[in-house]
């Protein structure tokens, strides 16, 4: 709904609301959703990678490998820093841990697992498609629209869909919307809960 200066998402509201409920029920059936959300998401994530290195091109990565040189890579550094925020995450679930012990073990099998996906992942995209295509104005579809047309995006916010569309496999920007989903109920389920465990336990030392 939009009411000029603020948009309103009741389908967001709506889902957000869900997932809290959910969460009130306690942490074991939390659990239970984020695991199922997390494996189903692992699994979109590993099917996206595998379909774009099907249509892999190795010019287009020897073609764009460090085109910005030592410069673009030490600022990839920096960004790519910021997609490992969460996984502290884990500590505000300590208390519910069977075993201390074995949280450190799982903060670095978690850490490792997203290290790897996200390697997995650039790579797939790194053969996919160029730099130079990125660069172009597409719609919400990632179709090349006008730079100045309403709606319009640079195609690297939507990189992977614009890939595909490129290579003539235009329905996988459904399996990638479906996987995204599932990414955005895993991290809705982290917030919510991170955020309740920190206010639970401020009140109980404040």
């Amino acid at each position: 709904v939009d009411t000029g200066s603020i948009n309103l998402d009741f389908l967001a509201f709506a889902f957000i609301l869900i997932i809290t409920l959910v969460l009130c029920f306690g942490t074991k059936e939390s659990s239970l959703l984020l695991a199922a959300a997390n494996i189903t998401g692992i699994f979109f994530a590993i099917f996206v990678g595998i379909a774009a290195l099907t249509q892999a091109d190795g010019a287009i990565f020897a073609e764009d490998f460090l085109f910005q040189g030592a410069d673009g890579l030490f600022k990839s550094f920096a960004v790519l820093m910021f997609s490992y925020i969460g996984f502290d995450a884990v500590c505000n679930a300590i208390e519910e841990a069977r075993d201390v012990n074995d949280v450190p073990i799982a903060i670095m099998v978690t850490v490792g697992t997203n290290f790897v996906l996200y390697v997995f992942m650039a790579l797939a995209l790194a053969f996919l498609v160029s730099v130079a295509n990125l660069q172009t104005c597409v719609n919400q579809i990632a179709n090349p629209v006008d730079c100045n047309s309403s709606g319009a995006q640079k195609a690297y916010t939507i990189a992977f869909v614009y890939g595909f569309n490129l290579n003539k496999m235009e329905w996988m920007q459904y399996i990638f919307a479906i996987g995204s989903c599932f990414t955005i109920v895993t991290t809705l389920i982290v917030g919510l809960y991170s955020g309740a465990r920190i206010l639970m336990v401020g009140a109980r030392e404040w």
